[in-house]
């Protein structure tokens, strides 16, 4: 029973993945998430219902379009497994409780943002304020002020940050998504995890984008999705922070 469960719950997060590929490509551009249904983005034949199944589609198709013969993103299958995975973990956590739910939109949301993001450089509001709201619910028994300090620490760095760029170099380095999605993340993780997710997407990004410079991928003047970057620093925490803590206070006692 237990395994059928397992495979239940995964399979919904299949079905979610396709979903949040519409979101992905659909409101960056300023699109209809309803209408029309699916359809390939090269030559825009609608996509009938048997070659739109999770992964599954994509697998038989060859990742190619039916009609036009053009690979399809891989995108769409990654999404898809992602979410699955996302669920399972989800579930195995926190069995069936509103907790699993709270942290299903917590993960499903970074890895939504970490696409337009990386993509658009944009950090839809629609997750943003929704995610600040349901870091209360998810902290719950710790209401009000884990998460409120939370909110000020991941939002007020940023902030600051942003302050200090702007009068030195009298430009913008941080959007307003940026330091909104510190908010988001301070209200799941508090104030002590926030400013460490923070300080390891800030790494992250220096490191990736140095090299993308050095194999001219991007050019120094390029944008850094910082989003993308604090998504992938939220789930290396929330996988990995504590062994990461104490890996970081033995180098203090040799």
């Amino acid at each position: 029973m237990e395994f059928l469960n397992r495979i239940f719950i995964f399979v919904i997060g299949l079905v979610f993945g396709s979903f949040f590929n519409v979101l992905i490509y659909r409101t960056p551009r300023g699109l209809s998430i309803i209408r029309p249904g699916s359809f390939c983005p090269h030559c825009q034949k609608s996509i009938k219902f048997y070659d739109n199944i999770p992964l599954i589609s994509f697998i038989l198709l060859f990742g190619r379009c039916r009609f036009c013969k053009k690979p399809i993103s891989l995108r769409y299958p990654i999404v898809e497994l992602l979410t699955g995975l996302i669920f399972l973990f989800s579930y195995e956590r926190f069995n069936f409780s509103p907790k699993t739910i709270l942290f299903i939109f917590l993960l499903s949301a970074l890895l939504i943002i970490f696409f337009i993001d990386w993509e658009f450089q944009i950090i839809p509001d629609w997750l943003n304020y929704p995610g600040i709201l349901l870091g209360f619910l998810f902290n719950i028994e710790k209401f009000p002020f884990f998460s409120l300090y939370g909110i000020i620490a991941g939002m007020g760095s940023l902030f600051l940050l942003r302050a200090i760029w702007l009068i030195l170099r009298k430009k913008e380095a941080i959007g307003g998504g940026d330091i909104k999605m510190a908010g988001f993340l301070g209200s799941y993780l508090g104030y002590k995890n926030v400013l460490f997710t923070i300080f390891l997407g800030a790494l992250l990004g220096l490191i990736i984008f140095l090299i993308l410079i050095a194999i001219r991928k991007r050019k120094i003047k390029d944008y850094i999705p910082f989003g993308s970057f604090l998504a992938i620093s939220t789930i290396i925490n929330l996988f990995f922070g504590e062994h990461i803590f104490y890996w970081y206070l033995n180098l203090f006692k040799r």
